[in-house]
């Protein structure tokens, strides 16, 4: 099965290479867990969710389901700012697919269409500091190619 680590590469790599969504918040695309000494907002973070199988079949042994979160940060008065970089990262992944270019993984893959699922886009929140968190959550099959 594709590990977690390349699927969330894959998807930072379509996010990044999205130009509507790279002008508004920059390089800041990551993987959630990330822990750098800065933190800028408006940001994009990533978070590879789950990893079911889907067992063997024509394409090969180590096919999955895999479920990933987008979350869009924003330290502002509102949450539009995080609302609407959300709704670029939806336009940015639904219906793509990617085909493990990004990652150096030993055996190709493909992906089917990345689509959103329940519970879909959730507005975006706050806490006391005026940081507003967008999730979205979204799926995507994934076929490891046999040589």
């Amino acid at each position: 099965m594709i590990s977690l680590e390349v699927v969330q590469a894959e998807i930072i790599t379509l996010l990044k290479d999205d130009i509507d969504l790279g002008l508004r918040v920059g390089v800041e695309i990551r993987e959630e867990q990330w822990q750098g000494t800065q933190f800028d907002y408006p940001c994009i973070r990533t978070s590879a969710v789950s990893a079911i199988p889907m067992g063997e079949d024509l394409c090969g042994p180590n096919n999955s389901r895999n479920r990933f979160s987008v979350l869009s940060m924003a330290e502002d008065a509102s949450s539009q700012n995080a609302d609407i970089n959300m709704g670029l990262a939806i336009k940015a992944l639904a219906g793509r697919v990617f085909t493990g270019a990004a990652t150096a993984f030993t055996n190709p893959f493909v992906s089917g269409k990345i689509r959103v699922v329940a519970p879909g886009q959730q507005s975006a929140l706050n806490d006391p500091q005026n940081l507003w968190t967008a999730r979205t959550t979204f799926e995507v099959n994934i076929y490891e190619q046999i040589p």
